[in-house]
């Protein structure tokens, strides 16, 4: 998955990581989802950050489909961090338990694309169920990251990194 840098003012260096989960909802059917171009060396800045590298694709349906997305706070993460980038200790495998969380949400935007048949939404990620992109039929669409970071977003030593968790559910015949 991605590892990405992140640099806010030139002093301040630590490493972001964004990671994908997915898990499938809804009927059975050969519906797959297929995510490439997880961010690397995303390099922030003071302000608003994006990244449009990662992909997108939804196939083995003709029916009609929603993706939602969010930051199920998986394997422990605090409550008080849902849907930001929170400290985490790659040497221990861990969330930091008084871990330093960046000031705001990840917003995520799915493309709108009328001749596609696409329709996105922009979401700042949270720890329930928000849509983000629906469709119809296979399709391959970029996922649009913005961080905003500010300068009192904490800089991070010891090795320790940003995580988050994005979990996105498919449902067909929405």
């Amino acid at each position: 998955m991605g590892i990405s840098v992140y640099r806010c003012n030139l002093l301040k260096t630590a490493l972001v990581v964004v990671v994908l989960l997915f898990f499938l909802t809804g009927h059975v059917s050969a519906i797959t989802v297929e995510v490439t171009g997880n961010p690397q060396d995303w390099v922030f800045t003071q302000g608003s950050n994006e990244n449009n590298l990662t992909v997108v694709h939804v196939s083995g349906t003709t029916d009609t489909w929603a993706v939602n997305v969010r930051d199920a706070l998986d394997y422990g993460k605090k409550s008080s961090s849902a849907g930001r980038l929170l400290e985490y200790n790659p040497t221990e495998g861990n969330w930091v338990n008084t871990g330093s969380i960046l000031s705001n949400n990840l917003t995520l935007v799915g493309p709108t694309a009328t001749g596609q048949g696409l329709t996105g939404y922009s979401v700042a990620l949270g720890p329930s169920d928000q849509l983000l992109e629906k469709g119809a039929g296979d399709q391959t669409w970029n996922v649009t990251l913005n961080q905003a970071i500010t300068y009192n977003d904490p800089y991070l030593s010891n090795g320790h990194i940003y995580r988050v968790y994005l979990t996105l559910d498919v449902s067909e015949g929405t």
